[in-house]
């Protein structure tokens, strides 16, 4: 194995090391990234969850505060002495005096009522009073007293009892049959008048700036992430995130934007007067119905939902905000991650160098890089086994330089150390890669053919290889001539003898080229063999 086929087999080594450090710190920071982001995403989530609920709640519940104290409002209004002396007495008008005189006083303190009215048991307004930011409060003339009997919360308040309060649905004011611009949302409050033997007198009824609630609503949700809506219970947007869908039962062009036809679904799911909380892919959806409602006062009116949208890529818990936020921690950790697996691929090579050059002393000749002896036995027991499984000959060549000596003796072992190495590349030459070219020690090598037919294979393996030692060798500047014996055992069958035995006979061999003048190859023999054994 040469110094460059080892460096190359280290770097691959190092390379897939380090790639696969690579990937298995990629690995495992992406999993401890998902891990901390499913417990930061459902922490994040529970308490957005929790936050929602509260605010929802919060909301609904002021709203129907609102509401509640509206009702007592028109309460107080229908126990003025002015209008039960009316009720009593509506023909005086002394008292009627001094019912505008209440009203118009209640008006310019409260400032949230459009109008307030006292209407007889016809429907014809018999006090009015007007109130806008501009003019104020304003008793209405007579003659521009109008007759409501007609309008339906005449008739709901009218079916009441004594002490119950009717709750318009909260619309936008109409007049003259024409909506009012800029829009001027109501709702009417209205308390029935009885008269001392149960006859009904008439109706006190307050218009209640309506922009007033939802203006509360907006201003209590401006600042919260997500949208909010307030829908009534015929599906309808009071509140929405896009105007065109406000007042869809008032716009006939409207009339679809209805959630009941734009998310039946969810309307279905909304709409059974439960408050609750539903949770999607997407985001989180909590609802509350607003139920105007009094103590021990009974209200007939519509029912509102507040629907609180809470969207996950507000919360940064969704998937985009996932993939962000590993890239910004991938570009910050990957460094970190390269050096780190760099450092251990680093300590690990260094540690699987060592350990391949252990093997490599054990198994390689320091000096010219070829198998030792170790080695060798090792190849050859393997020849062995594997003729035992298909009859393929091998040879053994063993060779020994001739004139070596003399180099060493001349011009010194580190000159000597040159030849061998010069040796060593000449024999890697002649033969094949499965070949095996050992150095036993000194000047000795054994070479191990695989896969030879017959001696003459063998023999002209053999002579280009004599032939080429003994060409001159160049060696810091002195020409150098040295030759080799080589001694050739062709193994027809390993099972009859050792792999000891078969080396012994090469090397045999190999002396008996010596003797018969060097720098040439013998065949091992029986005569050889026997003239080896006899004593000398």
């Amino acid at each position: 194995m040469s110094k460059l086929r080892l460096s190359k087999e280290l770097f691959s080594i190092r390379m897939k090391r380090f790639s696969l450090l690579i990937i298995i710190a990629l690995t495992i920071f992406s999993a401890v990234f998902i891990l901390f982001w499913k417990l930061h995403a459902n922490s994040v989530k529970e308490k957005a969850k929790y936050e929602s609920i509260i605010e929802t709640r919060t909301l609904a519940e002021s709203t129907q505060n609102q509401i509640a104290f509206l009702s007592k409002e028109v309460l107080q209004l229908a126990s003025l002495s002015s209008i039960t002396k009316w009720v009593e007495n509506n023909d005086s008008p002394e008292i009627l005096h001094d019912i505008q005189r209440d009203l118009l006083s209640a008006s310019k303190e409260k400032r949230i009522y459009n109008q307030i009215r006292l209407l007889d048991d016809q429907g014809l307004e018999i006090v009015r009073i007007d109130f806008d930011n501009d003019k104020g409060a304003q008793v209405v003339q007579e003659d521009l007293l109008q007759d409501k009997g007609s309008r339906y919360y005449f008739e709901e308040t009218r079916s009441l009892m004594e002490g119950q309060v009717y709750v318009s649905p909260l619309d936008l004011n109409i007049e003259n049959s024409i909506i009012e611009e800029p829009l001027n949302p109501v709702m009417r409050f209205g308390t029935p008048l009885y008269n001392s033997e149960g006859d009904f007198s008439g109706i006190v009824i307050l218009n209640y700036m309506g922009g007033r609630i939802l203006n509360l609503i907006r201003n209590k949700t401006s600042s919260l992430p997500g949208t909010f809506s307030l829908i009534n219970d015929d599906g309808y947007w009071l509140i929405n995130q896009v105007p065109e869908y406000e007042w869809g039962f008032l716009y006939p062009d409207r009339n679809k934007m209805n959630m009941s036809i734009l998310h039946p679904t969810l309307w279905h799911q909304l709409g059974n007067k439960i408050s609750q909380q539903t949770e999607t892919d997407k985001k989180i959806i909590t609802s509350k119905w607003i139920v105007p409602a009094i103590d021990n006062v009974v209200t007939r009116s519509n029912d509102w939902l507040a629907v609180y949208e809470l969207d996950y890529s507000e919360l940064g818990v969704s998937i985009s905000d996932a993939f962000y936020r590993y890239f910004k921690f991938f570009i910050v950790l990957f460094p970190i991650m390269l050096l780190l697996s760099a450092f251990i691929n680093q300590i690990v090579s260094t540690n699987k160098s060592y350990q391949l050059r252990l093997k490599r002393m054990a198994l390689y000749d320091s000096l010219t890089g070829l198998p030792n002896r170790h080695l060798f036995y090792d190849r050859l027991a393997n020849l062995v086994a594997a003729q035992g499984r298909t009859p393929n000959h091998f040879a053994i060549l063993f060779m020994d330089l001739d004139g070596f000596k003399a180099v060493n003796d001349k011009y010194g072992h580190e000159a000597g150390d040159k030849v061998l190495k010069s040796v060593s590349e000449k024999l890697r030459i002649l033969t094949r890669k499965s070949d095996t070219i050992s150095r036993f020690g000194g000047d000795e090598f054994v070479l191990l053919l695989a896969n030879v037919k017959n001696n003459e294979n063998c023999g002209k393996i053999a002579s280009e290889i004599v032939k080429s030692i003994s060409e001159a060798i160049l060696i810091d500047g002195n020409t150098i001539n040295i030759g080799c014996s080589i001694g050739i055992k062709l193994v027809e069958d390993a099972k009859l003898k050792s792999t000891d035995s078969l080396l012994e006979e090469a090397d045999q061999a190999m002396y008996q080229a010596k003797k018969n003048g060097k720098n040439r190859y013998e065949f091992a023999s029986e005569e050889i063999i026997k003239n080896e054994e006899s004593p000398s």
